[in-house]
């Protein structure tokens, strides 16, 4: 069965890649006004209105950067209404991870239904990980990551993802005659996500220290002082341990992990962590 499952497999991932090759492929973009915003925040040096105006120019996106800043996660006691009134109230920080996250959020969607299962949960664990990511990252006072590990949390299974979408099109293209096996999609996404997603960081230009935690989030050794990398790891494992994912392992011991140790994070910590991990999936809604 093992031995079938292999070269079904390497079946499928011949065709995922012959079609990655071609010009047919619609691969998930990263949207323009998100990095505008992100790059805009993260210079320091901008003026507020011009981040209001950059997400005024989509309604649909300002809405619903309103209501993330009136979700519970944020804890507001007042309703805002407007962009200037959401960037006062929790900062153009926050403004511009809602943006971020906002705009990857139509990527997650398919006309598959044996792709749904795995979308949506792979949505959630995103979320999860890019808010615990920059969470973590302030709480342990690393500054020299927090700005970037928003993104690498959000799309350290850009792979997965990538993957998920070539899938759904080739199903298209079959005419529904593609078998989509939950075991053997689950397999090619755990074997071969990790390089293809750094690829297509590569290919959008995006600074190599995001491709790199792509990469390497699933690695057996891995470099202890590479931060970003190491909180991302964590993050993952922390939503595994939840179950917030494609992948539940509630057993996992955090304070165990070479992560933990590495960042010197202690249970108090860990518990703290898994509390916003949950608290995060209001974000994610």
């Amino acid at each position: 069965m093992r031995e079938s499952m292999q070269w079904a497999e390497k079946s499928l991932l011949e065709r995922v890649d012959a079609h990655l090759r071609s010009k047919d492929a619609r691969l998930p973009v990263i949207d323009q006004i998100g990095m505008q915003v992100r790059h805009l925040v993260a210079s320091g040096d901008f003026d507020l209105r011009e981040v209001e105006n950059l997400i005024n120019q989509d309604q649909a996106l300002a809405s619903s950067v309103l209501r993330g800043a009136n979700s519970a996660f944020y804890r507001g006691m007042q309703r805002v209404t407007t962009v200037a009134e959401a960037v006062a109230r929790i900062g153009a920080r926050h403004v511009a991870n809602l943006v971020l996250l906002e705009t990857q959020r139509k990527n997650f969607l398919s006309s598959t239904r044996e792709l749904r299962g795995f979308l949506q949960p792979l949505w959630l664990h995103s979320v999860a990980c890019a808010a615990g990511s920059e969470w973590l990252a302030r709480r342990l006072h690393v500054e020299e990551i927090a700005d970037h590990a928003f993104l690498a949390g959000l799309l350290h299974d850009l792979g997965k993802l990538l993957l998920l979408r070539v899938l759904d099109e080739l199903h298209a293209e079959s005419g529904g005659e593609l078998e989509l096996t939950e075991p053997l999609v689950r397999e090619l996404l755990d074997e071969f996500h990790a390089d293809r997603g750094a690829a297509l960081m590569e290919a959008w230009d995006l600074p190599e220290l995001y491709s790199r935690v792509a990469r390497q989030h699933h690695d057996e050794s891995f470099d202890p002082d590479d931060l970003l990398l190491v909180v991302v790891r964590l993050v993952d494992r922390a939503c595994a341990r939840l179950g917030i994912g494609l992948t539940h392992a509630p057993e996992l011991d955090l304070g165990g992990l070479a992560e933990a140790r590495c960042l010197e994070a202690s249970e108090v910590l860990l518990a703290e962590l898994e509390v916003l991990l949950e608290d995060s999936m209001e974000l994610a809604a």
